[in-house]
């Protein structure tokens, strides 16, 4: 995290999940592989709550009072890039390498642990330092296998600080908060006030971070975003709170949200080996179609996991609105599929042929029917350049790096920042790629493709040609400056450089 405060709140937050999810943990499961994904996916949440709430300052990486450790030129390069590092691994690289260098275990504990020899130990761990070298090297770092095995465990064993515990203080849960969605407001006490997240169980979102609490009984006010802002009471036994105001985001008021020690849990998102085409589960795997049709149609892909009772777990994927990993529900009476949204807001009805290839039919929301059809596709060879994407830069003329930008709306007399996050990337033949988000657009806030990305220095123009929205800039002193198009109309917009050089 690089500043103790944020480190603070992090690790109990993970440790509160632990406990919640505890009893629904498998025999299975790695619990330092789970916990590296927990506590990644909690941090980086963490850090864009904290960015938006201002309420720490930037510090150096906490360093072990006790034992403290001399600066290290290879680890302060390699340590703001390692998390990133060992996602590019695969699953049993990567937890050859936590057990290796995070857990201390020997290559004979190692092998024992994972089931096989230890040589077969020794290559795994081998070949996985080999990989994180290679993206190191890529990102200008000069390092070796033999250095990083060196001074990953130095680093990365320190113990954390006793202070860090902390206390969960409320959990609450409310039914109709959004349509057919179930909310968890979570509560946390801390040495400076209070941190709140939020789970919405039908829209597959944990941990969303409120950006700021400000608590004076009975009134507790929440703003998740600049845009959405929840005022509700509560009552004299810390019972039960009722959401009196909110604007833009929940309509219906007020709104009861209960104590609850056992709240809706949302599931873990599917691993890759969760939707591996196996044989005989002719409906398990990766499937990418469109719902519509013509210039109209709607990009989607589906992940749909065959349990041991027979019912499945899927998530769908809509690129184009920056809707990913949504929870759907799914039946299959061969050869009738049926899939809705866990929220209950559309349905499609559809047969899959009897090669197992292809599910076609229609699409049912708002009472209109559209005709959808899915294929099944390869998830590696479609994801197989995401590792490969470069987004540091070596000059001001390069675009590769992380942009952030906000325009001003008008809400009511509200005068409201919406912010925007452009991402470009150097794939390997040299092209690039680019996605643009709104931060602030809750369930709609996930990277969406450019269509159309022409650079002539300094000028600039990205199109998203099925949202139909354009931005035109240029590239100079370090910033994007240009204007958005949409709908017949633009506003200015100016993008910043955010990640390190």
């Amino acid at each position: 995290m690089g500043d103790p405060h944020l480190a603070d709140e992090v690790t109990p937050a993970v440790f509160i999940i632990l406990s919640q999810k505890a009893g629904r943990i498998g025999d299975a499961t790695v619990l330092s592989g789970w916990l590296f994904k927990t506590t990644r996916f909690v941090a980086l949440a963490q850090t864009r709550a904290a960015v938006r709430r201002h309420r720490y300052e930037q510090e150096s990486v906490m360093q072990s009072e006790a034992h403290p450790t001399p600066p290290d030129p290879l680890w302060k390069q390699i340590s703001p890039l390692l998390d990133e590092a060992l996602t590019q691994l695969g699953e049993k690289d990567r937890q050859a390498v936590l057990w290796r260098y995070f857990e201390d275990k020997s290559l004979a504990e190692v092998a024992g642990t994972a089931g096989t020899s230890e040589d077969a130990a020794r290559m795994r761990i081998s070949r996985a330092l080999n990989k994180m070298h290679r993206y190191f090297e890529r990102r200008g770092i000069s390092s070796t296998t033999a250095m990083l095995a060196g001074v990953i465990p130095t680093h990365s064993l320190q113990a954390a600080p006793v202070e860090l515990v902390k206390t969960l203080t409320l959990v609450a849960a409310a039914k109709g908060a959004a349509a057919s969605t179930h909310v968890v407001l979570k509560l946390t006490k801390t040495r400076t006030g209070h941190l709140a997240t939020t789970d919405w169980i039908e829209m597959g979102r944990k941990d969303v971070p409120m950006g700021r609490v400000v608590y004076d009984y009975p009134s507790l006010h929440l703003e998740w975003n600049p845009r959405d802002i929840w005022n509700l009471r509560v009552n004299a036994a810390a019972t039960q709170m009722i959401l009196d105001h909110s604007i833009h985001f929940i309509q219906p008021d007020p709104v009861p949200l209960t104590h609850t020690p056992t709240p809706d849990a949302v599931p873990d998102p599917l691993d890759e080996g969760d939707f591996a085409p196996r044989t005989g589960a002719n409906l398990q795997g990766y499937w990418k179609g469109a719902i519509g049709a013509g210039a109209d149609a709607v990009p989607v892909n589906l992940k749909i996991s065959g349990q041991a009772d027979g019912t499945f777990r899927a998530e769908g994927d809509d690129p184009m609105h920056g809707v990913y990993g949504q929870p759907l529900n799914v039946s299959c009476h061969p050869p009738t599929v049926k899939m809705t949204r866990a929220s209950g807001a559309g349905l499609f009805q559809g047969e899959i042929n009897q090669a197992g290839t292809e599910i076609s039919g229609s699409w049912v929301q708002g009472g209109q029917s559209m005709p959808a059809r899915v294929r099944r596709a390869d998830y590696q060879a479609e994801h197989a350049q995401d590792a490969e994407q470069d987004y540091t830069f070596t000059s001001g003329n390069d675009l590769q790096e992380h942009w952030r930008g906000s325009w001003i709306v008008s809400i009511g007399k509200l005068k409201v920042p919406i912010r925007m996050a452009l991402n470009i990337a150097k794939l390997p033949k040299g092209a690039d790629s680019a996605t643009i988000a709104n931060v602030d657009q809750f369930g709609q806030d996930g990277p969406v493709p450019a269509s159309s990305f022409p650079y002539s220095p300094p000028h600039l123009h990205l199109e998203w040609g099925w949202a139909g929205g354009a931005f035109e800039g240029r590239l100079e002193n370090g910033k994007l400056a240009g204007a958005w198009f949409e709908g017949g109309g633009g506003f200015p917009l100016v993008f910043e450089r955010t990640g390190p050089r």
